[in-house]
């Protein structure tokens, strides 16, 4: 075998590895490999997911003698900065009931 097939076959080795480690750690992945004759693989990989943005956000509510009512049904959460009020402030954030015969 020559030194060009035997490089060649070394690498394919690594990506194999390499794919292996991937499929067992899924979130974050970072390799690099060297191979023979100068030859280097060099894997970054991720696939973490977003934090969930809040479905409700407040920012500066004033409510003088009356009502404020945010309302979520997908239970993403609210974010809420500033309140200031003297009737009622309700802000909610839930999931909605699920059919269990679904």
């Amino acid at each position: 075998m020559s030194n060009a097939t035997m490089a060649v076959v070394v690498v394919v080795i690594f990506a194999l590895v390499i794919v292996a480690v991937v499929q067992i750690f899924r979130q974050k992945v970072k390799a690099k490999i060297k191979g023979p004759g100068g030859l280097a693989l060099e894997v970054d990989a991720s696939n973490t997911t977003p934090a969930p943005v809040a479905a409700v956000r407040v920012e500066d509510v004033k409510s003088r003698s009356g009502g404020f009512v945010a309302q979520d049904a997908t239970g993403r959460g609210a974010d809420v900065k500033k309140v200031e009020v003297e009737g009622e402030v309700r802000i909610t954030s839930a999931l909605p009931n699920a059919d269990p015969k679904a």
